[in-house]
């Protein structure tokens, strides 16, 4: 054989050695991670999620972050909003994983993981609408309505024009407005006591 058929045929063996254990301790990397948030308790799993994902090498972290959220939610269903928000918080890159890892483990939570993975990163949520929308067709339009509504939540916490408001012309809601509450009247002749 020529020798530089032989140095290429080595070189190549070689090669698919190291990329198949590279592979394996992957997985095996992702194994452990996903056991790891599987063993925690449901009010520490995105905690245990957001370490692990945190830790994972730029490489691994699609992997990481898509096998934290299927385990953590195949083992606490619940805690859906708490895991899915803190992993996109953490690495927003790995949303199209994460959410097709979501819809893989829960497709009946759709609307949720939706909601959840929009109100997490704002930036992505058409990305996560197309995922879910092509991964769920039935449940489209409640998805579109539930995107389009953050979206209104957004437009009414943000400034405004100069001169919009007389607040210095920033917009907002106060959700606890000062002053006593409301009088109950009631017609009922038993229901007011200050009536005879």
């Amino acid at each position: 054989m020529n020798p530089l058929k032989k140095y290429a045929v080595v070189l190549a063996a070689l090669t698919f050695v190291a990329s198949a254990s590279h592979v394996v301790a992957a997985s095996a990397e992702t194994e452990t991670a996903g056991r790891q948030v599987a063993a925690a308790k449901a009010v520490e799993a995105p905690a245990v999620a957001v370490k692990l994902v945190n830790d994972a090498s730029k490489e691994a972290k699609n992997d990481i972050a898509s096998a934290v959220v299927a385990s953590g939610l195949r083992k606490h269903p619940a805690a859906i909003a708490s895991i899915l928000s803190s992993v996109l918080k953490a690495a927003p890159e790995t949303t199209e994983a994460v959410i097709n890892s979501a819809l893989d483990v829960l497709p009946d939570s759709s609307i949720t993981i939706v909601r959840v993975g929009s109100q997490a990163v704002p930036s992505k949520a058409d990305l996560i609408l197309a995922i879910a929308s092509k991964r769920v067709p039935g449940k489209r339009i409640a998805m579109e309505r539930e995107v389009a509504t953050l979206r209104g939540h957004r437009v009414v916490a943000a400034t405004a024009p100069a001169g919009a408001a007389l607040g210095g012309g920033i917009v907002t809601q106060d959700p606890n407005p000062g002053g006593p509450p409301p009088l109950q009247l009631n017609a009922y002749a038993g229901a007011d006591p200050g009536r005879p």
